[in-house]
């Protein structure tokens, strides 16, 4: 990340950029790379930049990384952080095993 930002031509803080100026990308540019990225995916169902981060929650949630998903999501509370996950099957399954189990 810091080689990408010193070698841009412009200035701007923001990580999402495009080259017209203003240079930061705006939330509906996001989202239409979003849309852009799943219809060449051929994805059935629309994909917005809140279902990539639930995913992003839900996949580090499922293996175990709850601080760290915390302090990437900047959450304060390890409460919040596991709202935004619903853990899979397989891994509550785990849990059940490992916890109740004898």
């Amino acid at each position: 990340m810091a080689r990408y930002f010193a070698e841009r031509q412009h200035a701007d803080p923001a990580l999402w950029v495009t080259e017209r100026s203003p240079h930061r990308l705006s939330i509906h540019g996001l989202q239409g790379v979003f849309k852009r990225v799943a219809e060449r995916c051929s994805l059935a169902e629309k994909v917005h930049p809140h279902t990539m981060r639930h995913t992003l929650a839900t996949t580090l949630l499922n293996q175990g990384a709850l601080v760290a998903l915390q302090s990437i999501l900047g959450h304060k509370k390890p409460e919040t952080t596991q709202l935004y996950a619903v853990l899979s099957g397989e891994t509550r399954h785990q849990a059940y095993q490992r916890y109740f189990v004898q």
